[in-house]
């Protein structure tokens, strides 16, 4: 791994469907490049594959991070049980038995009772809960607010349709689906473009050679966060890889960072804390991630089986 695959996975992390010509052309790499590169990340495991979602900006979704620790003496039970609610999206551990929760919750009632389940099964302490709002993938803002209008029921078997491989070819989701080819190109770009449909790649941080993070970046007091995390992803990126902010603390970031060994992880944590803006920053290193059905996929697989009013 190095810093243009970490590079190739923002862009893929913010569309899956990027054509390679063009992530070659973004990266000033040859495509035979990009195209062995994707190759080998897939071969390790860092790239598990291409997927597809309804936006949770659509769905009203509230997605929230959660981290603790568990003093759960079976870490793998600990999984099993977490992974059972509707609303755990991933599970990401860390060194010391920290445990990183991103979930997918149905509405803001639903956080309580959510905690409450994470805190009894997995045995946790010290946790802390950041509801999203903005984000950035590397230098680019993801625009993830959905605009108005509803998704039809061939709207969600195209996304059903790409949710095993979200780099397919028009003709064969056309032909899964029982439209035309033009149809599904017609309908897959309105969706792109209206940000109702996430197409994104699952990535394996446990793969990674190189060492996986995730920062609490804490502000000081009247820190201007839109501009702050412009400024850091601009300086820092590719080393963060995933910047993202959260509402319910105006004081806090969270981010995905990479560096090629820990020493390198140590000076970029020291790096941020030296920002005038920085109080400090507090990492937990991520070994091994798990991935779950939610809610989301039993409500696509419920209206693509529906048929057209």
């Amino acid at each position: 791994m190095d810093e243009i695959d970490i590079r190739l996975i923002q862009v893929l992390m913010m569309n899956a469907r990027t054509p390679y010509r063009e992530l070659a052309s973004e990266l000033s790499i040859s495509l035979q490049s990009v195209h062995r590169r994707i190759q080998m990340m897939m071969e390790s495991g860092v790239i598990k594959g291409f997927t597809a979602s309804v936006s949770p900006s659509y769905l009203g979704a509230v997605a929230i991070d959660v981290i603790g620790r568990s003093n759960a003496t079976d870490i793998d039970e600990v999984v099993r049980r977490l992974g059972a609610s509707e609303f755990t999206k991933d599970i990401l551990l860390g060194a010391g038995n920290y445990v990183t929760i991103p979930a997918l919750l149905k509405r803001n009632s639903d956080l309580e009772p959510y905690l409450q389940f994470l805190i009894d099964n997995g045995q946790l302490s010290d946790v802390w809960m950041g509801m999203e709002s903005f984000g950035f993938a590397g230098k680019r803002r993801v625009e993830d607010e959905a605009e108005s209008g509803d998704l039809t029921p061939l709207d969600f078997r195209i996304v059903n349709s790409l949710r095993a491989d979200s780099r397919k070819p028009v003709n064969q989701v056309a032909d899964e689906v029982g439209v035309s080819s033009k149809t599904v190109a017609r309908r897959l770009d309105r969706m792109i473009e209206e940000r109702k449909i996430s197409l994104y790649i699952k990535w394996y941080p446990g793969m990674t050679s190189g060492v996986i993070s995730f920062l609490l970046i804490h502000l000081k007091q009247g820190a201007d966060k839109k501009a702050l995390a412009v400024r850091l992803t601009n300086r820092y990126s590719p080393r963060i890889v995933f910047l993202r902010s959260y509402s319910n603390h105006p004081d806090v970031f969270g981010a995905i960072s990479w560096t090629p060994t820990p020493v390198q992880q140590n000076e970029l944590t020291n790096e941020l804390t030296k920002e005038d803006t920085v109080k400090n920053v507090v990492p937990f290193v991520l070994l091994r991630k798990f991935e779950f059905q939610t809610w989301v996929d039993d409500l696509i697989s419920s209206k693509a089986a529906r048929r057209e009013s």
